[in-house]
């Protein structure tokens, strides 16, 4: 089982996350402090601890029932010394769709044996659209992508170039919105987690988990969920 609860000190047994606007000059000035960051300063908390940021399903629904919104977008920020990840819909001209809204940062835990072992219940032959399908990461791969990450972050000296692609860090992650509204249409999912990991490419990336709203990711064995990854990175995916 693969649990986060949040890092506030007001957090619940239960979880309902309350989307938070920021407006284009904040993220603007985060992304800029994202940038120049100190990287072992940053991650420093993350060596011993994996944190995800908690997206609200009815926030996402909203986003998705608007007919404009083609794709979501995951900005990448830093504000006090620690990094924030912005979700904001946008169009098919990329135009953003209403506010972007704040993950909640929650600090996870699991079992890597007990996930590394497991086999996905999830069947990918029923997912019809080739929209949504080809977004979905075997659970065991997402494993490893987290784990690899784990070690990514202990190793400053080769740090810099597993979160940047030709010198410049990675601004934020585009995806189609058919993948999140597929991730979403389940009773059992409360709100959607994005873990950071490294892919096979040694490069960072998103991991996106189902969440039910006891807090537990839909990662194991029994859960009938996909794990979504295959984002586009900007660089080099940028417009």
């Amino acid at each position: 089982m693969f649990g986060c609860s949040s890092t506030s000190d007001d957090s619940k047994d239960t979880v309902q996350e309350v989307a938070v606007p920021i407006s284009n000059t904040e993220i603007l000035n985060q992304y800029e402090a994202w940038q120049s960051a100190d990287l072992k300063t940053l991650f420093s908390n993350a060596e011993q601890k994996m944190y995800s940021y908690t997206f609200d399903k009815e926030v996402l629904q909203q986003l998705i029932n608007n007919e404009e919104t083609a794709f979501f977008r995951f900005f990448l920020g830093v504000q006090n010394n620690t990094l924030e990840i912005y979700c904001s819909g946008l169009t098919k001209e990329r135009q953003t769709v209403d506010a972007l809204q704040k993950g909640e940062q929650q600090v996870c835990s699991f079992n890597l044996k007990e996930e590394t072992n497991s086999k996905s219940a999830f069947d990918i032959t029923s997912v019809k659209s080739a929209a949504v399908r080809k977004h979905i990461l075997d659970k065991s791969a997402a494993t490893d992508y987290l784990k690899n990450w784990e070690v990514a972050i202990n190793d400053s000296a080769t740090l810099e170039d597993k979160v940047s692609y030709d010198g410049t860090r990675i601004k934020h992650f585009t995806i189609g919105q058919e993948a999140i509204a597929y991730l979403i249409n389940n009773d059992n999912v409360a709100s959607v987690a994005l873990v950071l990991g490294l892919n096979k490419e040694n490069k960072m990336t998103t991991v996106f988990y189902g969440k039910n709203r006891a807090g537990a990711l839909l990662s194991s064995k029994t859960d009938d969920s996909p794990v979504l990854d295959f984002t586009a990175p900007c660089p080099t995916t940028c417009d």
